[in-house]
Order: C-alpha cells, then sequence, then structure tokens
C-alpha cells in the first residue's frame, strides 16, 4: 500500500512538471516572456 501511494504520488508530480513545461514552452512559442 505505502508502495502504491509513493508510485502514484510520484507519477502525480511527474505529470504536474511535464504539464508546467508544456505552459512554458506554449508561452515562450505566443511570444516572450514577461519576466
Amino acid at each position: 500500500l505505502l508502495f502504491q501511494t509513493e508510485l502514484s504520488c510520484s507519477s502525480l508530480i511527474f505529470i504536474s512538471s511535464e504539464a508546467f513545461l508544456h505552459l512554458i514552452h506554449v508561452h515562450e512559442r505566443a511570444g516572450p516572456p514577461s519576466l
């Protein structure tokens, strides 16, 4: 049970980080960052 929770947590982090990188990539393509 503990291993399954750890696995799902790590996969959740991976998916969220992938989505975050995708959003950054789309933002960079749309235009220059406002930072």
